[in-house]
């Protein structure tokens, strides 16, 4: 309900018109949405497995490689936009070896109902040869309560060999002996039938010769194991799922994105916002871009502005230019857009630090989450071992799947964090060349 409530609201906020805000003072205007430019192709990060995304991502920036778009590029070059390409491709290698699976898993799941056919019209011969209980015997025993389901599978295996041990002509002792025997070592079993009890071998020769040695009541040795962590990777996915809820409202972030419409000239600065994972980050991002025009930094560069402005009003650039010539704004000027630059990297410096404080404090709760699934997916691999996928397998490497798909932000975290809404520097040079009319 609430997806289908989002993509309705988000329809009619897309199709209201840009209204730009309209600033007193034009250092109010310098404000930006975040963001960088990175011209340049940067080869991927090698990333093959979860435990690569969490070994080969880089330190999260400093506040210094927040404050200007150049600081931001200069980080990204570094190493963050290499493993954020890297980070992509291995979402698309995950996207599918989901899908190699899902086929395995529809194709597992008809050979089962095959086996299950199969194992059904063998259990039915070995009934009508009065090797093993029918049904309506089972039945009998739960209808008279010998057998329960408070019982442990050892007590419920000594009653039955009480009941059909008989069927086989040997003892209970060794009905049992031999059931435990065929669980884990089939091909032993045979040949201790063979030499031990050959009348019942032939008997079950004869019973099941139509079936070949196929054994078709044969399971995956490593089911439940692979069934409880199964049920723990299922858990987690409910719970990264239930965390992204609880740190993104959709009401809320359509709210804040038709608010942003509006509170910048900047058009483009909706793009960075769209990737904002927490409703907290969009309250800090829309903080910090309202609050610099009320800021002391701000009325301080413009306190030094306007001084600025009528100066240069009165500066006599040109008074012995000759054409050709090269002219400069003068260093008094340049001085005093260096002193307004120092301000806003202050401003900037200062709310870099609350937004990776915030950024920080939502990764390590995803990061906690994504080390508890890369343990499961460990102990998953250790299990199988390089061997065949199986359903049990399957059923819960598409959790760990799953599981990954909510997970996704630790991903991007770092481009989360260049999003960083900075205010941008005033030009600090500017020259023209000076011709005229002779």
């Amino acid at each position: 309900m609430k997806k289908v409530l989002f993509t309705a609201l988000a329809s009619i906020v897309l199709a209201l018109p840009m209204m730009a805000q309209e600033f007193d003072h034009q250092i109010e205007a310098l404000i930006t949405g975040g963001g960088y430019e990175l011209e340049e192709s940067i080869p991927a990060t090698k990333i093959n497995s979860f435990a690569d995304l969490i070994n080969k991502r880089p330190a999260m920036p400093t506040a210094n490689d927040l404050i200007t778009p150049e600081a931001k590029t200069a980080y990204a070059r570094k190493g963050s936009a290499a493993y954020y390409q890297g980070a992509l491709n291995f979402r698309s290698t995950l996207l599918e070896k989901q899908q190699e699976l899902n086929s395995k898993t529809l194709e597992l799941g008809k050979k089962q109902q095959k086996s299950n056919q199969k194992a059904m019209a063998q259990y039915n011969a070995n009934v009508n040869a009065g090797l093993m209980p029918s049904q309506q015997e089972m039945m009998q025993l739960y209808m008279s309560g010998e057998i329960n389901e408070k019982m442990s599978e050892a007590q419920m295996m000594d009653v039955m060999a009480g009941k059909f041990a008989a069927k086989w002509g040997i003892s209970k002792q060794e009905y049992i002996k031999i059931i435990n025997m065929a669980q884990s070592n089939p091909k032993g079993t045979e040949a201790y039938l063979k030499s031990n009890h050959p009348s019942l071998y032939n008997r079950l020769y004869a019973a099941n010769a139509q079936f070949g040695n196929e054994n078709v009541n044969a399971g995956d040795p490593h089911e439940n194991e692979y069934g409880a962590l199964g049920e723990q990777l299922s858990a987690l996915a409910n719970e990264a799922f239930e965390f992204k809820n609880d740190n993104m409202d959709m009401m809320k972030h359509v709210q804040f994105q038709a608010h942003s419409n509006g509170m910048l000239n900047d058009a483009s600065f909706a793009a960075h916002t769209t990737g904002l994972p927490t409703n907290k980050l969009e309250d800090l991002f829309a903080q910090i871009i309202e609050g610099w025009r009320a800021s002391s930094e701000c009325k301080r560069a413009i306190q030094i502005e306007d001084p600025l402005a009528e100066r240069l009003e009165n500066w006599e650039c040109c008074k012995n230019a000759k054409e050709g010539q090269t002219i400069c704004y003068p260093s008094w000027w340049i001085e005093g857009r260096k002193s307004e630059n120092a301000l806003i990297d202050a401003y900037n410096r200062k709310q870099a630090e609350k937004w990776l404080a915030e950024v920080k404090a939502y990764d390590v709760q995803v990061t906690a989450l994504m080390k508890r699934l890369i343990a499961l997916d460990n102990q998953l691999e250790q299990i199988r071992n390089g061997g065949e996928v199986t359903a049990a397998y399957a059923m819960a490497k598409s959790q760990a799947y799953i599981a990954a798909t909510h997970l996704y932000d630790f991903n991007f975290i770092l481009e989360v964090a260049l999003q960083f809404p900075h205010v941008a520097h005033q030009e600090e040079s500017y020259c023209w060349t000076f011709f005229f009319k002779g």
